[in-house]
Parts: structure tokens; sequence; C-alpha cells
């Protein structure tokens, strides 16, 4: 498995034509008139990409061309084959041409476009069907603006150009890691140059999906392209690639800029290798299985191993190990494993009684060392009921959001020890019910000291009638009973 970086690859412009063209270049009959249009950027600039690189206006082709102060029309191409120039054609009512108004065209034609006198209103679909090697008709956002009859078209957008690895990808997003604005209604118009620029955001989508052609899948070995407004992706990009459930992720987590007329190449996108420094260790009694269970549309991104060296995304379908094979977990979830109390993932075990250790922050991070826990919520219902469970992963944190062990740990009954809980401050329901119904827990070892029985409701409920509970020295701020520290328990300081 081979890891590609995000490259952006500069494209070269053409030298401009010149804007000199003379009045009888103009078609006037009956009201006609033909604009000479041309590709001002390249190779990338129109749906017809040649062998060469090269691109071509379509036969069929139309662009909307706004003029005076309200003036619109459709111009339709008179090419009857692909040609690297071609003109438009229509008519334009009620309109005098006086040499100082400017034209505003933009491909392609959309009845909903519109001007405002300094800015086109226009849209790219945030849902896009793919076409290999090109791009599909609607796609590829061109606009021109000149004082003549010649029109040089820039692109608006750019985007990735990418392959894939794998067979049977039906579908693939992209979005940035801080919601930027990949898509949508937006208003565009010149920047100091005279190049398109989005200027203001309409109607915004965040997240790009694109179909494979013709309602199939991806071929391997062929480009396939996802189109989007330029923008400086702060936290870098996510990359998801279905079919109807998710085969792989690439998380590129360094900023990221898309810019108008650069397509970053992603080869094998799908092909994802990572070299791990932190996992969890799932060691069975004999030979257990365990899968993932998905709530709502989690879905966190993990990778499983058998020698911590070479590494599969896991699509949450059964995995087993044995007392002599363990298996080995992590994680790719910066934003969280699970967002919230009705959308969450937790593991499912069957056959023999198992252990797990490491950090659970590796589900997180496999190559990071967190202590801050990121979202409500985070590790809610991780192993809920899971009854062959006899020891649990490290809670490292010392940084908690509310819930955010929210019943991680509920009924499991084969659990004796609790993990050490480091963090000194607890909020809402952060340890609510996490232990509830584990009814051979004996020992805690807590070291909270601001509490309050909201973030620690029921969280002891049901455990085993005598143990050990050791707390942070001077902390006296505990209640007595399943909210707090169990009646009959003995209470230690630490040290």
């Amino acid at each position: 498995m081979r890891a590609k970086s995000f490259i952006l690859l500069a494209l070269a412009a053409v030298a401009a034509l010149s804007c000199s063209v003379r009045e009888d270049d103009m078609i006037f009959t009956g009201g006609t008139v033909s604009f000479k249009a041309t590709l001002a950027d390249a190779p990338f600039t129109k749906t017809v990409l040649q062998s060469d690189g090269s691109v071509y206006w379509s036969p069929g082709d139309a662009i909307n061309l706004f003029y005076g102060a309200t003036g619109s029309a459709r111009l339709d191409a008179d090419n009857t084959e692909p040609a690297a120039q071609t003109s438009f054609t229509g008519t334009l009512e009620g309109f005098v041409p006086d040499g100082s108004s400017y034209f505003w065209a933009v491909y392609p034609y959309n009845e909903a476009n519109s001007f405002d006198g300094s800015a086109v209103t226009l849209t790219l679909p945030a849902v896009q069907t793919a076409v290999a090697g090109t791009f599909a008709d609607d796609l590829f956002v061109t606009m021109a603006h000149s004082q003549d009859y010649t029109l040089q078209f820039y692109n608006v957008c750019g985007g990735v150009k990418f392959s894939v690895a794998g067979e049977g990808i039906k579908y693939v997003t992209f979005k940035g890691n801080s919601d930027e604005i990949l898509a949508g209604k937006v208003k565009v118009g010149l920047d100091e140059e005279g190049k398109p620029q989005v200027k203001e955001v309409v109607d915004g989508k965040k997240e790009i999906r694109v179909d494979a052609p013709g309602g199939g899948t991806f071929e391997t070995g062929k480009w396939y392209y996802v189109v989007a407004f330029p923008d400086t992706l702060a936290s870098g990009y996510t990359m998801s690639f279905y079919d109807e459930k998710l085969l792989a992720e690439r998380i590129e987590s360094k900023t990221v800029t898309i810019k108008r007329s650069v397509w970053g190449k992603l080869t094998e996108a799908d092909d994802v290798a990572i070299t791990a420094t932190k996992w969890l260790t799932f060691t069975s009694e004999g030979t257990t299985t365990i899968s993932l269970l998905n709530q709502g549309d989690n879905a966190p991104v993990l990778y499983y191993s058998t020698d911590h060296t070479n590494w599969t995304q896991w699509d949450y379908s059964e995995l087993t190990f044995t007392s002599s094979a363990p298996l080995y977990l992590c994680g790719d979830n910066p934003g969280g494993f699970c967002p919230s109390v009705t959308k969450y993932s937790k593991f499912v075990g069957s056959g023999s009684k198992f252990s797990v250790s490491g950090d659970i922050m590796s589900l997180l991070s496999y190559d990071k060392d967190i202590k801050e826990i990121p979202c409500d919520y985070c590790f809610g219902h991780m192993f809920d009921r899971c009854k062959l469970l006899t020891k649990a992963p490290d809670l490292p944190a010392t940084t908690l959001a509310p819930g955010c062990y929210f019943e991680m740990f509920h009924g499991c009954e084969s659990l004796e020890t609790a993990p050490v809980l480091p963090a000194t401050r607890l909020y809402n329901w952060s340890y609510a019910y996490m232990f509830q119904g584990c009814s051979n827990l004996n020992y805690v070892k807590c070291l909270a000291e601001d509490i309050d029985t909201i973030s620690t409701y029921y969280w002891l409920d049901a455990v085993k009638s005598s143990g050990t509970f050791v707390k942070a020295s001077g902390m006296t701020g505990w209640s007595s009973g399943e909210s707090g520290i169990p009646a009959g328990w003995t209470i230690e300081n630490a040290e």
C-alpha cells in the first residue's frame, strides 16, 4: 500500500488573444449577434478533453450572456464538431452597442444564472456525476468579461483529480475538515487581475459527492474529478469511498489550498497506508469475534492489524482474535469517536472473554498523544453490555467533555477493575451510567476534585456490594451511593 500526498499542480496559461475585434466581426442578421469564444486557461477548461491535453468546445454548448443594466440572453455554439475556438450566437434584445459597456458570460448556460451589475450568481452542483478522463457538462464553470466581441473564458473552480485502486466503489465524498464551502450557489465577480473570484456565498454546500458514471462503479486506472470552489482548507480534507457502506477514507490534516484552475492529483486515492505508533490490543482467553455496531450514521475511521505494522481500514464486519493471535485497533477521528448521545458506535463481542489494553485515545489519533477529549459523548456506549470484557483500556484524558464516557462500560459484568480516571474536573454526564450494572466491579480510582451528582449520575449503580474506592487526597465532595461512592466500599486516599 502506498500513501499518496495531495499535490497541487500548477497549470500553464495560454497566451491571451487580442481583444481588438473589428465591428464587422459581429454578425447582425435580424437582431442576431455573434461572439468569438476562446479558452484562456489550459488544459482543463472544458468538458471535451483531448488525448494531447488540449480542450475543445463541444457542439451544443451554450452560455449565459449578460449585457447592459439588466439584459441577458442565451447564446449557442456554432461549431458542429469539437473545436478549440467557436462562435456563440444569439439575440440581444434592446441593446445598442456603444463600445464602453461590458459583457459578462458564463459557461455552462443555466436559466437560473443572474447578474447584479458586478457579479454573476451561479451554482456548482454538490452532487456530481463523474466522467472518466474529463468533466460532466454541468460541472466545469467558466466565466468571461469583455468590452468587445471576443470572450476569453477563465475557470471559476479547481479541485481534485483522482484514481482508485479498489473495485466496487460507487461514490466518493470530499469535504474540508473545517466545514469550508466547496459548492452551491455563490456570487462570482473579478479579482484584482480580472480573473473570476467567489465574492459571496448565497447557499453553500460543505460536502461534494461524486457518483460513478452511469450508476456503476469507478474503474481502476482511470482519472476522475472533484470540482470545487477555490478555498483554503485550514484543517485539511476528508475523502471517503463507498459502495453501500464506507470502504476507505483518506484524511489529510495539513492545510490544503484549492486554487482556481488547479487540480490536486491523488493516485489510487482509496489506497491508504498508515504508520501507527499507538493502538488498542484485544486479547482473548480463547477465541473471540468482535464487530462494530453503528447507531445513526456514525462511521468512525478505524484500522486493524495482526502485527501492528500492516494496517487495513475496518469496514466494521466481524474480526476474530485468539489467545495466541491478538488483534490491534487504532483510528483517525480527531473530531471524536461518537458525536452525540444518539449517534454512536459500540463494540459487540461473542465467544470467549477478552481484555483490551492500551490508550483509548488511539482511536482518535494513531500517531499523536492526546489528553483532551474533543467532543461531547465522545466514547459514549463504546462497550455497552459487553459481558465478555474483563479488562478496560486506559482512559488517560485529563480534560473531559460532557457525556464523554456516558454508559461506556454499562453492563460489563466481567469487569472487576475500572481504568484509572485522572481528570480532576468533571462535566455534566461525563461519567453518567459509566459502570452501571458492572456487577463484579470492586475497584475504582478516581482523582476528580470538581464534581456534582449530574456528572456521576448512577455511574456505580448495581456494582459489587463491597470494594475499594481511591479518591483524590483532600477531596470531600463525594456523596454516598450509586451516584457517588457505593455504600459498603472502603475509601482510600490516593498517594
